[in-house]
């Protein structure tokens, strides 16, 4: 396991996950993740690369790039993908990508074709599934009760 927000010494070293026989990211914990949760610390879980049943909810990437823009973190929210950690790495920089489903190199590249990063690069580097958010469920449960106790008062 290695926390997601590993401290700066760590470097890119998801880089390390890169290649088909590298191991793979098969799990983010906690899967619960709630305000008040005594460990909440995100986790990834690393493995050697699964056949079968890993779950692809989230998709992430090893994306090498010469040069950082800006208009990067809006090409990828527009798709509902984020950067979850950047480090210089050779020449330029690495960025670790998750994204919703998999959308694979060729649609992560497609997003970012029309931001000048010079050499783009991207490799799989594992899956997992989707976090459950208890706080945004909790609110969704209140507001669809709010809104039962509204429409009653008004048959």
């Amino acid at each position: 396991m290695i926390r997601l927000d590993g401290d700066a010494t760590a470097g890119a070293w998801w880089t390390a996950l890169s290649g088909i026989e590298a191991p793979k990211i098969i799990a983010r914990l906690p899967f619960v993740e709630r305000p008040d949760h005594p460990a909440g610390t995100p986790v990834f879980v690393i493995s050697l690369p699964l056949a079968e049943a890993a779950a692809r909810d989230q998709t992430l990437y090893a994306v090498s790039i010469e040069r950082w823009r800006e208009e990067l973190v809006a090409a990828l929210a527009a798709h509902g993908a984020e950067i979850l950690g950047n480090a210089s790495h050779g020449l330029g920089l690495s960025l670790m990508i998750a994204a919703q489903g998999s959308p694979g190199a060729e649609g992560l590249g497609s997003w970012l074709s029309g931001v000048d990063v010079g050499d783009l690069r991207i490799a799989e580097i594992g899956s997992h599934a989707a976090r459950y958010d208890f706080a945004a469920d909790s609110l969704e449960r209140e507001m669809a009760k709010a809104l039962q106790s509204d429409t009653k008062d008004f048959k």
